[in-house]
């Protein structure tokens, strides 16, 4: 089971004279249960790429294929769709009913399960985003927080019980214990779950703290993918697509500079670590 994206071109307006490629030649596997980060600087074709993973847009060359089914077949479509969940910037501003509970079983009624079952998924997908349906399943979506809306309009796309969650941005405008919140909620809902997760961030700590591999996007191309301690070695590389390191491995190379020897590190909760474990030695 895996979205594969199989040597994927996207050309907007083809055939014009303001034709432009806003990814060429992609090739990617996201398996079940991964968590790919993807970053790159603005107009790298991160946002495109995450449309074409949901079928909302149609690969202009190669083909994506989830769970074997081809997005570009319109049947086959149609039944790959309830698979992936996209989450969108500032996805609060896609809430609409009068209750939070009537948002959230907005997808799983249109799937055509039975009341009984969209009330469980209902229930669990709240639970799940920390929104206890007895205490918010009757408030106005409109009246939540910051915070509350965007995980309500998460949980709208649990409820749907994808099998790949994908997320463009999901933290953007958050104060950063709104960004903690949402990425623990995320990491939590695949360890829940199962589901794979894709995440696209202008963080490279978020990135850092919670992918298992990262792509990095330039100009429409995929650059390279890795594990994120093989992607943040390469430094001169970040650097010249206009990205930088996660503030930990800035912080350990200015410690390498003054002389202390500290292994690669790209997390805080890592070098946190090593400092502790080598004061005990001082």
């Amino acid at each position: 089971m895996a979205i594969q994206l199989q040597n994927v071109t996207y050309i907007y307006m083809e055939g014009s004279v303001l034709s432009q490629a806003a990814v060429s030649d992609i090739r990617l596997e996201i398996q079940e249960g991964d968590f790919l980060g993807m970053i790159g600087h603005t107009g790298s074709g991160k946002s495109t790429l995450v449309q074409l993973m949901g079928g909302l847009l149609q690969p202009t060359g190669g083909r994506v294929l989830v769970d074997g089914l081809d997005l570009g077949d319109k049947k086959q479509r149609k039944a790959a769709r309830p698979r992936v969940g996209l989450v969108f910037q500032y996805p609060e501003y896609q809430l609409f009913e009068e209750t939070v509970a009537k948002d959230v079983a907005y997808g799983p009624h249109n799937l055509g399960l039975a009341p009984e079952e969209v009330e469980a998924r209902v229930r669990r997908a709240m639970e799940l985003v920390g929104l206890p349906y007895d205490r918010f399943g009757e408030k106005s979506p409109f009246a939540l927080s910051g915070g509350e809306k965007r995980r309500a309009a998460l949980a709208g796309v649990i409820a749907m019980e994808p099998r790949y969650l994908i997320l463009d941005e999901p933290m953007a405008g958050l104060d950063p214990m709104g960004r903690k919140a949402i990425l623990e909620t995320i990491a939590g809902l695949r360890q829940e779950t199962g589901c794979a997760v894709v995440m696209v961030s202008h963080s490279m700590e978020d990135v850092a703290q919670y992918a298992q591999r990262i792509a990095v996007l330039h100009q429409g191309r995929l650059v390279k993918a890795g594990a994120p301690g093989e992607i943040f070695q390469e430094e001169a590389l970040l650097r010249s697509l206009g990205l930088e390191l996660p503030v930990p491995c800035r912080l350990a190379a200015a410690l390498r500079a003054r002389g202390m020897d500290v292994p690669p590190v790209y997390t805080e909760e890592a070098l946190a670590a090593f400092l502790l474990e080598r004061g005990k030695h001082v």
